[in-house]
């Protein structure tokens, strides 16, 4: 499955197919493709390291990052 974000282009939104997808399904302009359409959420995950750094971070400093937050 390829992941596309949508851009304009005039009054319509447009998707781009990836040259590496043209290139393996031997697409050429003039071709009828079908496009099944399905809104997505990316979700960003850290690495466990940078998380568990995280984690302790937020965890040691818990009172000053409560206080700050309100400033």
């Amino acid at each position: 499955m390829v992941t596309q974000r949508l851009r304009r282009s005039g009054g319509s939104l447009a998707v781009t197919i990836p040259k590496d997808e043209i290139d393996r399904l031997g697409l050429h302009e003039g071709d009828l493709v079908a496009v099944q359409v399905n809104k997505i959420q990316m979700r960003v995950e850290l690495p466990p390291d940078v998380r568990a750094a995280f984690d302790a971070v937020r965890r040691d400093h818990a009172g000053a990052i409560e206080y700050l937050k309100d400033q």
